[in-house]
């Protein structure tokens, strides 16, 4: 359960830090920078806790996965982007590898591979 708590903290900080990129401009200052970056690596540093625990390609896919989905959520909210069909689908499909990816760990796991 740790190495999905770190994962779950890592998606969140990807978030964050993400999104400060957008609001990173040309009238940023260093503080906000120094936010920026701290998020991102803060990011990376609670991955690497998650994967010695959760195998790599799955945990990349969540991580990536769910960032990719909060993003478009993001920008729906707070940025006024549009959620097309197209934009739909393609993360129905996202989850839909995320869960096959864990039942395949599942799966393997309960062979013994």
């Amino acid at each position: 359960m740790f190495y999905w708590f770190m994962l779950f903290i890592s998606i969140i900080a990807e978030i964050i830090g993400t999104i400060s990129i957008k609001f990173a401009g040309d009238d940023a200052g260093p503080v906000d920078y120094l936010l920026l970056f701290s998020l991102v690596a803060s990011s990376y540093y609670f991955l690497s806790k998650a994967i010695q625990g959760i195998p790599l390609g799955l945990a990349y896919a969540i991580w990536e996965g769910l960032g990719l989905i909060m993003m478009l959520i993001s920008g729906y909210l707070f940025f006024n982007e549009q959620i097309h069909k197209e934009k739909f689908l393609a993360c129905s499909i996202i989850i839909i590898g995320m869960v096959m990816l864990n039942n395949g760990r599942i799966n393997a796991s309960q062979k013994g591979d």
